[in-house]
């Protein structure tokens, strides 16, 4: 997106899509984890990716209720 000096034109524009979470997304975190403040998790890498996340959630959906 080109930058304008005009700061209404920027009010209607929708967010970039997400990507989603991917090893490189990690990776990169992990590289950057000295620029930035912010949860020791992320920098240290500990989140799931997003295909990490759908094996835990098809497990604990499976799971039966007692």
């Amino acid at each position: 997106m080109q930058m304008t000096k005009n700061w209404q034109d920027l009010i209607d524009v929708d967010f970039r899509k997400s990507r989603g979470v991917t090893e490189r997304t990690r990776t990169t975190a992990i590289k950057s984890a000295s620029r930035y403040r912010g949860s020791v998790r992320v920098s240290l890498g500990m989140f799931p990716t997003d295909a990490e996340y759908e094996t835990y959630r098809d497990k604990i959906l499976k799971t039966k209720l007692p």
